[in-house]
Formats: structure tokens, sequence, C-alpha cells
């Protein structure tokens, strides 16, 4: 507590003193200046004269270390000056309060001299602009516009042939229609241009009464700026032409948007330019906000036609009445939160309507806000880019919307020390982390998606192209895995530390907590290093038939610690690479599948062995089931004399998960062969040896015997 006491002490000391020298520096100056005004200004015999003490004074002033110590204590001066008080959150919002309730009785007071002053500013008009009336504007205005609308006459004969090119385009794949979309925005600003050039810089070179050309050359910026405005809502909606629009609407929403908008932007800029206009002639400033709300109402009518549902009706409504109120911070924090999600839902429709082909517009544009798209291939990177940019685009041009309506200095942030301006600056700063982390990750994430879209189904194995796709599909959503969770934990960390909080203690304690979780987790680790050296020996891929102990299945997918096995009578198998154990892999190269057939005794066996040798010819010339036979079908040997006959084992190698195919048209082949040449398959019998009489005989007996045994038991 003693030393910031001590230091202000020192401070007031050193400025004292500062300000004791320079005062005594002064006092001098001005004594030798009136003795020099006293005598003349004349030197005396022995030259000038001057005190030794001004010479003292003046040669410390010139010492450098002297002037290291003033330059350093008016530096600390400074720092340790005190900051001034700022006033507490309730006095401010009383004090707001009070400005908004005098803002509205002056408005008040500023309805009965409306007439009055819109009266005195047409005279003053009068006066400063003779003989030339609001009729004379008005013809002026038309005139120059004709005008205009000649050169537009002009280009579009000059370029009649784009245009007809444009009128009959047909739906085309997505850099076709990039391509027109180009050429009709290029064609829309030579139609700006041309206007703009006929009228306004044609009126321009003329001489005219400075007054008069102000009000008309600000009236043809009205009509120029509408024009601009017409031209580009004609490239956003196209109306009627949907293989040029951006924005996915329909005809009739689409004309009617650009109708609207076009009425809206156009009412906006008459207004802008006509209140500019009468503060100029000198009109009473809150007569001419009164004129501005007046006309701001017929610019909210305009927009509750725009159909947008009636939450955004009630919004328009509230920002007149803000703006009314003079309340402008939440004027334009309302604003941007009413236009920014909408401006953000449309540009990613528009882009997705424009980079992905076959899509209906209205399908896309009846998707809410977070809804899937009803697309089934996967962005571009193209459409991943332009998206992401022009979101981050409107998001940045929201702040400094925001920040011009607030009164707040974007370059001016990193130096004010006040809550506002840090709290702005860490949130500018944390905005842009995420927003380069988001667009970093949807490009892994679209790049990786495109990647596997676009590989070929599982066929035929061997082939290298089929080997490198299975290996990619089955590493490459591993891959996106980890770059979402490293991009995530890189986000993160870098926004902690954009708002001012230190990140080295927390990455010493996920250290900590990952060793702690790695001791608690072994089987964990255990089946993510497992699954690790299970990818990279490649022992099986996504689509690929496995055995692994009581496990069998279709290889579906992968995550960090498990394989998901698809059984061939549909359950799913989630087992932990930790307890995978050994796999055998039933889709790799090839397939040797053995079969075996039981003949009688009788058979002929040559005969048999040539029969198969036919089935498996026929069978390889077959269009359908020979792509899946490597080699055909052969009688390997006679594996077995058994109880009812001879068993013959044969085999076939086929390409993987191919042998089912195979074995589905051979058995009926073999049985039908087999049957056509006399030969039968063994089947269980029972012979009974001896004659008739004695197995008559004997059952008799057997039969006496069992009879005679009931009758002891029942007497």
């Amino acid at each position: 507590m003693h030393a910031p006491l001590e230091l202000t002490k020192q401070s007031k000391s050193a400025a004292l003193l500062q300000a004791w020298l320079l005062a005594l520096a002064l006092g001098l100056c001005l004594l030798a200046g009136a003795a020099a005004a006293q005598t003349g200004g004349g030197d005396t015999a022995g030259g000038t004269s001057q005190s030794p003490k001004i010479l003292l004074l003046l040669d410390l002033l010139e010492d450098q270390d002297v002037q290291s110590w003033v330059k350093q204590q008016r530096q600390q001066a400074v720092e340790t000056q005190p900051e001034p008080d700022q006033p507490a959150p309730g006095i401010t919002l009383v004090n707001r309060l009070g400005a908004i309730q005098s803002h509205v009785i002056d408005i008040v007071r500023a309805v009965p001299r409306l007439p009055g002053e819109l009266g005195r500013t047409m005279d003053s008009f009068a006066e400063r602009a003779p003989g030339y009336g609001p009729g004379w504007i008005v013809l002026l205005v038309t005139g120059f516009a004709a005008l205009g609308a000649v050169a537009v006459w002009a280009f579009k004969l000059l370029s009649s042939g784009a245009w007809r090119a444009l009128e009959t385009a047909l739906p085309a794949e997505p850099s076709e229609r990039v391509g027109l979309i180009g050429q009709h925005l290029v064609l829309r600003a030579g139609n700006v241009v041309a206007f703009t050039l006929g009228s306004v810089v044609l009126f321009a070179l003329l001489q005219w009464p400075a007054l008069l050309e102000a009000a008309i050359v600000a009236l043809l910026l009205v009509v120029v700026v509408t024009w601009a405005a017409w031209n580009l809502l004609q490239v956003l909606f196209a109306p009627g032409r949907e293989v040029l629009r951006i924005v996915p609407v329909d005809d009739r929403q689409a004309g009617h948007m650009v109708r609207i908008t076009t009425l809206a932007i156009g009412w906006y800029a008459t207004g802008y330019a006509v209140i500019l206009l009468i503060r100029t002639l000198g009109i009473d400033f809150k007569v001419s906000q009164l004129f501005a709300y007046v006309l701001g109402l017929g610019l909210l009518a305009i927009g509750l036609r725009l159909r947008v549902g009636w939450g955004y009706a009630l919004g328009f409504c509230t920002l007149w009445l803000l703006w009314a109120l003079s309340a402008i911070k939440l004027f334009w924090l309302l604003a941007v939160v009413l236009a920014l999600p909408l401006a953000v839902r449309y540009a990613r429709l528009s882009v997705e309507a424009l980079f992905r082909p076959g899509v209906p517009a209205v399908a896309i544009a009846d998707a809410h806000v977070g809804d899937a798209i009803p697309i089934e291939q996967p962005a571009s990177v193209w459409a991943t880019v332009v998206e992401r940019a022009v979101r981050a685009a409107l998001i940045f041009g929201a702040i400094v919307v925001l920040a011009w309506g607030w009164n707040l200095s974007l370059t001016g942030l990193a130096d004010n020390k006040d809550l506002l301006s840090r709290l702005s600056r860490s949130g500018i700063s944390v905005l842009t982390i995420f927003l380069i982390g988001d667009l970093a990750w949807q490009l892994i994430r679209t790049l990786i998606d495109s990647k596997l879209s676009s590989m070929p189904d599982p066929g035929e194995s061997g082939q290298a192209e089929t080997v490198r796709a299975a290996k990619l599909r089955t590493l490459l959503p591993i891959v996106r895995n980890a770059a979402m969770v490293f991009l995530l934990t890189l986000t993160v960390f870098m926004g902690l530390s954009a708002v001012g909080i230190e990140i080295g203690p927390l990455i010493a304690s996920a250290g900590i907590v990952g060793v702690a979780i790695g001791f608690g987790a072994q089987t964990l680790v255990k089946d993510v290093i497992s699954g690790m050296f299970y990818l990279f020996d490649d022992a099986f891929r996504v689509g690929e038939y496995i055995i692994a102990g009581s496990y069998k299945g279709t290889v579906e997918s992968f995550s960090l610690r498990s394989v998901r096995l698809r059984h061939h009578r549909g359950p799913i198998y989630t087992i932990p690479f930790g307890d995978l154990g050994a796999v055998q892999n039933l889709s790799r190269d090839f397939v040797i599948d053995k079969l075996s057939f039981q003949v009688t005794y009788d058979t002929d066996l040559d005969k048999a062995r040539k029969l198969i040798k036919k089935a498996g010819q026929e069978l390889a010339a077959d269009p359908e089931i020979g792509p899946k036979i490597i080699e055909p079908l052969k009688m390997q040997r006679v594996e077995n004399f058994g109880e009812y006959g001879i068993e013959i084992k044969t085999k076939v190698t086929c390409i993987p998960n191919g042998q089912w195919e195979v074995r589905k048209k051979l058995y009926p082949m073999i049985k039908q062969l087999f049957e056509e040449n006399g030969i039968e398959f063994a089947r269980p019998t029972v012979r009974v040896s001896g004659s008739d009489s004695d197995g008559g005989g004997a059952a008799r007996s057997v039969v006496a015997r069992k009879t005679s045994a009931r009758k002891k038991a029942g007497g």
C-alpha cells in the first residue's frame, strides 16, 4: 500500500519541479525581452549582458542527463494519472431514458411546425434557383433519365447476341451455370454503366445553377441506385429463368422479391436524398427528423410486404420504433440480429443450388435453417470454400455495420482500455479463430467425403485400383475423426488464449489428466493401439468378409477403438480391436472352395470325374458366373470310403465372395448331370441278410417272446 503512495508523491514533486523550471525560464525570458525593449535592443560596450543564473539554467536544460530525467518523470506522471471514473450502469440507463424522453418531446413539438418549415424550404429554393420550380426539376430528371434509357437500349442492341444466348440457355452443369451467371452479371453491369453515362455524366457536362445542379444530381443518383438495385436483383433472382437464378426460390416469389426490394431501395434512396436537400436549404433539424420518420413509415409498409413471416414483420415494426425513439444502438443491434441469419441461410442455399446439379431450387428453398439439404452427393471443395467465405464476409460485414452504428472504431480497439473495447476485441478475435477453424474442418471433411464418394464400389479383387480404394475407404474416416478432434482442441485453446486466459496451465493439466486416464483406461488404450496395428498390417478393409473368433461378417465401418461387422444374417457386431484376436479374411486375392459328393459304391469314378470336369467347363463359360471363377471346378481325389458310399473331393478357385454364386449354380448342374448319366448319390440304407423263412421265423419268435412276457406281467 505504500509503494503506490510514494510513487504518486514522487510524480507530483517531479511535475511541480518541471513546472517551476519552465515558469522560471519563461519569466527570465520576459524580463530579458522587457530590458531589451527599454534599451532599444542595442548592445552595451561590453557586449550582450546575461545573468549567470540564466546561463546555468540553459546549460542544465541542454544537458542530456537532465533531459532524460525530465522525460522519465513526465512519463511516470502520465502512467500514474488516475483514469476518469465511469458512471454507474444505473446512472447511464437513467441518462439514456431521459435523452429518449427529451427527443420524443422535441419531435412532438415539431409536428405543428412541419408545414411551415417545408413551405419556407421551398421559398428558399426558389430564391436560390430562380426560374426553376418543382415542375422543372421533375422534367429535367425525367429527360435525363430518358437519355439514360436510350443509352441502355443502344447497349442492348450492341450486345443482342449475348442477351439472346442467355434467353435460350438450357439447364447445365455447375461449371456452365457459373459461366452463364457471370455473363448475366456482366451484361447487367453494362446496363448500369450505360444508364449512368447517358444520364448523370451528360448532365454534369452542362452548366446549371449550383443548387439546381445539386438537386438534380441527387435525384438522378437515386434513379441510378434504383436501376442498379433492379439489375442486381435480376441477377440474384432471375424471374422466369431458373437456370440463371442464384437464390433458390420459385418464379412467383422471385418476381415478388425483385419488385418489393427494388421499391424499398428506391424509396429509401429518394427519402435520403430529399432529407439531405432540405437540410441544405436550412430546415429545422427536428422537423427534418420528423419528416424522415414519416417517410420511414412508407419504408415500413413496403417491408411488411416481403412475406418473410410474422416474426420479421414484428421486427420491422420494432426497428422503426427504435429509430423514432433515437435508440440507435438497439436499432443497429436488432437490424443485425434480423438480417444476418436470413442472409447466411440464403447464402448457403444459393451456393448449394449453384454447385450441386439436378436438384430443384424450390426443394432447397423449402428447407428450414439447420435442416439437411436433400442432396445425396457431397459438396465440392469450391462450394465449401465459396459458402464459408460468403458466410465469413457476411459476419464481418455485420460487425462493421454494428461498429459503425455504435460509433466504435475497429482500428482503435487495440488502444482503448475500457471494458466494451476489450470485450469487442476479444469477441472479434474468437470469432475469427472459430471461422478459420470451421473453414479448415469443412475443407478436410469435404475432401474426404468427395474422395469416398468418387471411389468405385468393391469389385473384383486383385486389381490395384480396387485394393487402393478399399484401403482409403478404411483409413479416411479415421483420418477425418482425428482431424476433427485436433481442430476442435486447437480452436478451443486458441479461443481461450484470445480472451486472455493463460492456456499453459491448461495444457499441462490436460497432459496430467491424459496420463491418469491412460493408466485408468488401459483397455481403451489397448483397443486404440491394436486398431492402429490392424490397419498398418492391412488385416482387413471396409467391405471385406472376415472371421475373428466367434464373430464373422462384412466390415462396415471403424472407429478409434472398435470395428463393426455385419453378419450375413443381419445382426451387427461391434467388436473392440483388443478383443478381435486372429483374423481370418475371406475377401483377399482368391478363395478355394472345396465341395464333396458321396456316390454309391457301384459308381464309375472315371465317368464321374469327367462329368465334374464338364460341369466346371460349362460353369466357366457362363457369362454371369464365369467372371467369378479363377480356376474351373475339377475332381481332386477320392477322400474316403464311407459307411454308405464313396466321398469325392472337388475344388474350384473363385474371386473373394464369389464362391456363393458358384455354389448356387454348381449344385443343381452336378445333380442334373449325374442323373442323366446314371450316377446315384449315396444315401443311408439298411440291408437285411438271410432267407425269407428264417427271417419270418425269427420275427415270429420275437413276437411270441414279447407276448409271453406281457402275460406273465399281467398274471
